[in-house]
């Protein structure tokens, strides 16, 4: 039990740290409790009462000092590195430390090597977030904010509010009311207590699911009793105490729930729930595929024909369980076409279909970092007239599709003043039989079938800066038969509609070339940090919710083909159930790799 304890004081379970904790617990138990190495709860209470778990070494002192004091002070330990030592007796040692970093010592006096040993990962991390605190940082983690807290629980909520706002004041700091930032939390807290009671259930669950020998994805399932992908605060509720967890109150639920919910959605997709639920030494098989890839079932399906396809899976997929599996081999595209589909497009009508990238030139700005104090000029853009030409002439016979938004380096459109990557492209699906005067019901009934509108948005980054927020969103395929291209901003935390972009098919794309390069990172500004990358030909905009480049095993790592015609192809399902995993980008391209038109 120490190792869950240190975990929830957020201390690294090392064997040291263990064995110093259950060393302290002991020291004033009586010889039975001694001799089993039972710490009777009164100790542990104690030990937490009085931060006894975590080690800290006596002796070593932080200290803030201006730029001033900083440079005398290094002089100090230059001018000491030829002559006598600073301190000519004693055992006292100094290091000067950078808060830009990582850190580590800048400069040591003398005997610093000598004198001083490495400090302990927890005082080290604690200290980085008092100084962090003192530079009126904004963006806290949990695990960060449980240590800042921990530190200085001893201050009122007043007095604490009240210096970080004085302090802001002469710094370079977004002046936002405190409450409504990641660090709020800091001044709604007046101890740690409510943080270890919800680490304590999170760490109770943990242990059922590790003795009933279920990964966090079992028991996600069996709580998500209507089988809709997701669970709602009811469905957590009722799961957790039907696991033996009946004390937990509705209100209790509601506090951890709105903590896990990392998108605000109102729902836990299965990463959001195994980000809190999975034990670190018990990861599933599995760990790093998406929900979506492997037991997704679309929320909301409004079109009445889709209803009636859905409806027959789910038939399918009972009679498989019950043992009368009667369904069509999935790996057959015929066979699930042919019962899941009731449009059937002929060859000679898709050998009329082309899909290509072109260049597109009009587009509306969706956000600018004006502002928001980023070092780093950039925008993002919607694309508009999708039809092109002067009022859609000549043009009817085509359509182009918005597959996610653009990032531009500066303030300008896209189309006019593109960036170094030259202007960006879309993707076009053009009918070859008609001249282009007039529309067709079939091109549309194509587009419809082939690329659908996701089903529903997932939230990447957020940036909140009042009026001069972002928010990023990756769309969500209805199966695993699609891919998205690329994402969509917002400056709102709703989500955007699902008719703003579409996906295309897996069969259409194969994995980019192109080597992730940053558009733009938030540094200068404070908060959770985020990059706007360009992964692909087309220049979509692909968000990191930090400094580094997309991994290479995204999702969104795609390039369309070069420019092929429909012949010969089936109608993906927007309704499939689940395919099994399906394969991230390749190391290498394949030949056909999409090539600029």
């Amino acid at each position: 039990d120490v190792p869950a304890l240190l975990k929830v004081l957020d201390v690294e379970p090392t064997e040291g740290a263990v064995r110093y904790t259950m060393n302290w617990l002991l020291s004033n138990a009586d010889p039975m409790a001694i001799a089993k190495e039972h710490a009777p709860f009164d100790m542990v209470k104690d030990a937490v009462r009085r931060q006894a778990c975590p080690q800290m070494q006596n002796g070593r002192y932080y200290v803030a000092l201006s730029l001033v004091e900083a440079e005398a002070l290094r002089g100090l330990l230059h001018m000491a590195r030829d002559g006598a030592p600073i301190w000519s007796q004693g055992r006292t040692a100094v290091a000067l430390r950078s808060m830009q970093g990582d850190y580590t010592p800048m400069d040591v006096s003398q005997d610093y090597q000598r004198l001083a040993t490495a400090p302990q990962q927890y005082q080290h991390d604690t200290t980085v977030q008092c100084f962090r605190f003192l530079d009126s940082q904004h963006f806290f983690d949990e695990r960060q904010l449980n240590l800042l807290l921990r530190a200085t629980q001893a201050n009122d909520l007043q007095r604490r509010e009240e210096f970080f706002v004085d302090t802001r004041r002469c710094r370079r700091r977004p002046q936002a009311p405190v409450q409504t930032l990641p660090v709020g939390r800091y001044f709604r807290m007046p101890d740690e207590y409510p943080l270890l009671e919800f680490r304590a259930t999170i760490a109770r669950t943990r242990a059922i699911f590790k003795g009933r020998d279920l990964w966090a994805r079992d028991a996600f399932e069996q709580f998500d009793t209507n089988k809709r992908g997701c669970l709602t605060p009811q469905e957590l509720y009722e799961g957790l105490r039907a696991f033996g967890l009946e004390c937990l109150q509705l209100g209790h639920i509601l506090h951890i729930f709105s903590s896990i919910d990392s998108n605000g959605d109102g729902e836990l997709s299965l990463a959001e729930f195994k980000a809190t639920f999975e034990d670190p030494d018990n990861v599933d098989a599995f760990a790093d595929v998406d929900q979506e890839e492997l037991n997704f079932v679309p929320v909301v399906v409004t079109n009445p024909k889709r209803k009636l396809r859905v409806a027959e899976m789910l038939r399918r997929k009972e009679r498989a369980e019950r043992g009368e599996d009667d369904a069509p081999d999935r790996k057959d595209p015929a066979a699930r076409t042919a019962n899941l589909h009731n449009y059937k497009f002929g060859d000679k009508v898709l050998e009329q279909m082309e899909i290509r990238a072109r260049p597109h030139t009009s587009y509306k700005d969706v956000w600018t970092s004006k502002h928001t104090m980023s070092r780093q000029k950039t925008s993002v853009w919607y694309p508009t007239d999708l039809k092109g030409g002067t009022f859609g002439l000549g043009k009817k016979n085509r359509v182009r599709l918005c597959v996610g938004h653009y990032a531009n380096t500066g303030f300008s459109n896209p189309g006019k003043s593109p960036s170094s990557f030259g202007t960006p492209m879309i993707v076009e699906i053009k009918e070859d039989d008609t001249m282009g005067l007039t529309s067709s019901s079939t091109l549309k009934r194509v587009v419809d079938e082939f690329c659908p509108h996701p089903v529903r948005f997932r939230g990447v980054w957020a940036q909140s800066q009042g009026k001069h927020s972002f928010y990023a969103w990756m769309p969500v395929p209805p199966s695993g038969e699609f891919v998205a291209l690329g994402m969509v901003g917002t400056t709102t935390p709703e989500s955007p509609p699902l008719d703003s972009v579409r996906c295309v098919p897996r069969a259409w794309v194969v994995p980019s070339k192109v080597a992730p390069t940053q558009i733009w990172n938030d540094s200068g500004t404070d908060g959770r940090k985020g990059s706007f990358w360009v992964c692909n030909n087309l220049q979509t905009l692909i968000v990191t919710p930090s400094h580094e480049a997309p991994n290479a095993s995204s999702e969104l790592l795609w390039d369309l083909r070069a420019d092929f015609r429909l012949a010969g192809s089936t109608a993906p399902n927007p309704e499939a159930s689940p395919v099994g995993l399906s394969p991230g980008p390749k190391s290498a391209a394949s030949p056909d790799s999409h090539g600029a038109d």
